[in-house]
């Protein structure tokens, strides 16, 4: 398989999901994403299907109240590739997007 060893998906667990779901379908629409599927009930997914393998990122409602620390053993962050830093700031003036937890 020409893809071995690429990412296939990533699952988030947020806080509150319908303020982190309207703040991932601005940020994830303007980069090409798709919402198209909802799994194991509840768990909204967006999905990037451009020429190669395709992506997801799932968004899981939190069980605990315990605040996640980057620094923490664990998941750091997640970087996106955009066209250039003034393309980032156009996003952020023009549609401003909801603070996610």
């Amino acid at each position: 398989m020409p893809w071995s060893g690429l990412p296939n998906h990533l699952d988030l667990t947020a806080s509150d999901l319908d303020r982190s779901v309207a703040f991932y379908d601005v940020l994830l629409g303007r980069l090409g994403y798709v919402r198209d599927q909802v799994y194991a009930g509840s768990v909204p997914a967006w999905a990037w299907r451009g020429h190669g393998p395709s992506f997801s990122i799932g968004l899981h409602r939190a069980a605990s109240k315990q605040a996640h620390d980057r620094r923490a053993p664990g998941f750091h962050h997640l970087a996106f590739h955009v066209g250039s830093r003034a393309e980032v700031d156009a996003y952020a003036r023009d549609a401003p997007m909801p603070r996610a937890e």
